[in-house]
């Protein structure tokens, strides 16, 4: 079971050059379609770390509204991350890069 850690949420105009830029960015594989308005999931990775894995997912939603965009850092049980600092860092710098702005980061305490 993974268990959310870090969720870095953003702002800006998406379309599909940025999008894969923010996928080449993250080191993220391609899933989910822009163009399909029921796809959440538009890039997901998967680091092995001792114990464990790490599942990072760039994330879509509109449930409430007009788009809302996050970047999620989940761990799995028993997955042994001494700080995810690291990880926010680089989330928050490859959002950064492609022209968007980090709107917000919530941390698990």
């Amino acid at each position: 079971m993974f268990k959310a850690q870090v969720i870095v949420r953003f702002a800006g105009e998406m379309d599909q050059d940025r999008l894969n830029a923010l996928r080449s960015a993250l080191s993220l594989q391609r899933t989910g379609r822009l163009t399909d308005d029921w796809d959440q999931i538009l890039g997901e990775r998967s680091d092995d770390v001792p114990g464990g894995r790490l599942m990072i997912l760039l994330i879509r939603d509109d449930s409430d509204g007009p788009w809302k965009w996050e970047v999620q850092v989940s761990s799995e049980d028993g997955a042994e991350v001494s700080s995810f600092q690291h990880l926010e860092d680089e989330m928050r710098s490859g959002i950064e890069s492609v022209g968007l702005q980090v709107t917000g980061i919530w941390r698990r305490t």
